[in-house]
């Protein structure tokens, strides 16, 4: 879209792209990235790896979600949630980085957060102090109320569905 600084004059026209925007196939993951190891996650539509950013070498996590083999409203699914953690930039929100969409399956890069589930940290520290439960509260509030003035309402907190 032409921003407010187009010059109708010179017929130039200043555009911003976004980068997270452009989808590139999965030939491109493969060369940008090694998956390591075992998966660390898995969910309803996908499961978690690491893997290695070479172009940059840093960990990242990769969800991959097979789209040959599901349905049309889970694809739908999957794209809705590429959709949503674009719109995302917030401390407290992992912050997804780009995706590649192949034939067979889908990869959804994001940062790797390697502290495990808040739920079992609870769980095991039954001893948590007050500040320390501030924190999270807090945290989790600021996440929450940036979601929700994006209308966006998130299904999946402290392990309760």
């Amino acid at each position: 879209m032409p921003s407010e600084n187009s010059n109708p004059e010179d017929n130039t026209l200043d555009f911003k792209i976004d980068l997270n925007i452009i989808v590139r196939d999965d030939s491109y993951f493969s060369k940008e990235y090694t998956v390591k190891g075992d998966f660390i996650g898995v969910g309803t539509y996908g499961k978690v790896k690491k893997a290695l950013d070479n172009r940059i070498n840093t960990l990242r996590a990769v969800k991959i979600i097979k789209i040959n083999v599901t349905s049309e409203k889970d694809r739908s699914i999957a794209f809705n949630e590429i959709d949503i953690l674009m719109k995302l930039d917030h401390p407290n929100i992992i912050k997804m980085y780009e995706y590649f969409q192949g034939s067979k399956q889908l990869y959804i890069v994001t940062e790797l957060c390697t502290g495990g589930e808040l739920f079992e940290k609870i769980q095991i520290e039954s001893n948590i102090s007050e500040e320390g439960a501030k924190i999270i509260m807090k945290q989790l509030l600021l996440a929450i109320t940036y979601l929700h003035k994006k209308g966006i309402v998130h299904r999946y907190i402290f392990g309760l569905k």
